[in-house]
């Protein structure tokens, strides 16, 4: 999605009532799981695949183990327990309705939780039908989902949401992807953000891909040539400077209106002028800059890496992938207009 420097991608998955199709709207890059899709609006059913999906109906008994995990309160008088983690020491506010929680189910919840272990392949959608267990004496019951029943008691993990967001398809999304990768070096990096003292927002190129492949930064370059004073007579004591110059690694992003709209306006590429004869613009060296795409990320660090991993016939598949985080700070680009020097 070249608007948003992010993936956008759909997958579908063989039901009983017909496929299901999941959309990943915006994806910012790293490993696909399954909180990256959302049940697609339009549910429009995709290419099956040439060998075709069978649904696998499985009945399994397996033995449930009880659930530990480090910091887990003792179940038994005069035990010490691990001083590792201390949730005691957890310092929650009233509002802190995530920590409460995390709090409540250690410390009193924690022993009533049991491990059933299943395996899934990947690349499936799994959905639990029902669950019995039985009893040392025999006894079998039956487990209703936690999802049912009135609301205020309902409980839901792991499910993909529909687009009310108020339900969910119902069932496990294993994605088929690598089970592990290797990243190198990122390739290319580059800041996105608004530089208010000079009310502008920049494209920073930090690192690009040099003629060799190997990255090297941009801050490694010469930076522009200082002011100098002119010696004509008269001497005032200062001189006015039009405009301060700017490394070249920084790409403006310059107000345009909309074509849809006359009164929306939209944040697009644009070009400072070096001081050849005649003036050229500067144009980004690396990859991630060249289109001419509108600008709606501010504060947001993207790179391009290199992905190496092995597909299930254990051949080497190789990519650069492009992965969005949260920048640091806010970039100063120091420009400024309409100067006045003092003379040295």
């Amino acid at each position: 999605m070249d608007e948003r420097l992010e993936y956008r991608f759909r997958i579908g998955v063989a039901g009983r009532d017909g496929q299901v199709v999941l959309d990943a709207p915006a994806f910012d890059g790293g490993r696909v799981d399954w909180h990256a899709f959302d049940a697609a609006e339009d549910g429009v059913p995709l290419e099956p695949p040439p060998d075709g999906t069978a649904l696998v109906d499985r009945d399994q008994t397996v033995l449930a183990t009880p659930l530990t995990f480090s910091g887990m309160p003792a179940d038994r008088y005069w035990e010490f327990e691990d001083g590792q983690v201390n949730l005691a020491a957890l310092d929650v506010q009233p509002h802190d309705l995530a920590r409460l929680a995390l709090v409540e189910f250690a410390v009193v919840y924690g022993n009533d939780w049991l491990v059933v272990p299943f395996d899934v392949p990947a690349g499936s959608m799994t959905r639990i039908e029902g669950v019995s267990y039985t009893t040392t004496f025999g006894e079998t019951f039956t487990v209703s989902a936690a999802d049912q029943g009135p609301p205020g008691e309902r409980f839901r993990l792991f499910a993909v949401s529909e687009s009310d967001a108020e339900t969910t398809i119902g069932g496990l999304i294993n994605p088929p992807t690598a089970p592990a990768r290797m990243e190198g070096r990122a390739l290319e990096e580059v800041l996105f953000g608004r530089d208010e003292g000079a009310n502008m927002a920049w494209g920073i190129e930090r690192r690009v891909q040099g003629p060799s492949g190997t990255p090297r930064e941009r801050s490694d370059e010469p930076g522009p040539d200082p002011v100098q004073s002119r010696t004509e007579p008269p001497e005032p004591e200062l001189d006015y400077l039009l405009q301060t110059e700017v490394p070249a690694r920084w790409i403006p992003f310059v107000p345009v209106a909309k074509a849809d709209s006359a009164w929306s306006i939209e944040l697009r590429k644009g070009a400072l002028l070096d001081r050849n004869d005649p003036p050229r613009p500067v144009h980004p060296v690396g990859v991630l800059l060249r289109p001419h795409q509108p600008m709606v990320l501010k504060g947001v660090r993207v790179e391009r890496v290199p992905v190496l991993c092995r597909d299930p016939e254990g051949n080497y598949v190789r990519w650069v992938a492009r992965r969005a985080t949260v920048g640091r700070g806010e970039p100063s680009s120091a420009l400024a207009y309409d100067s006045a020097i003092r003379r040295s």
